[in-house]
């Protein structure tokens, strides 16, 4: 993976803004902390597509959307796919997300 720009699509802070996910249209999330850039502190792959949307729930948790149209709850440290929650209807993207 070579990072670009270009290559993300979403973002949030989490855990008291001292976390930033950040989606990428490779499928993967990377967690960067607060004021270090350079490199990521933490990588969750497991979507097939991009990560094109999300939402935090709470310090620890977002929901993702995805160009594969399914709605994946995920836990951050750890790193833990807690299920999907929903789907887009006709396997289009989902492309925004609100609590």
């Amino acid at each position: 993976f070579t990072y670009s720009p270009a290559s993300l699509c979403a973002h949030g802070m989490i855990q008291g803004g001292k976390k930033v996910v950040c989606g990428h249209q490779s499928g993967v999330l990377d967690i960067y902390s607060w004021g270090y850039w350079n490199d990521c502190s933490d990588r969750f792959p497991g979507h097939p597509g991009s990560v094109d949307t999300l939402v935090k729930v709470d310090e620890d948790t977002v929901i993702t959307g995805s160009s594969d149209g399914l709605i994946r709850i995920i836990n951050i440290h750890p790193n833990k796919a807690l299920g999907l929650i929903g789907e887009h209807a006709a396997d289009y993207p989902v492309e925004k997300l609100a609590l």
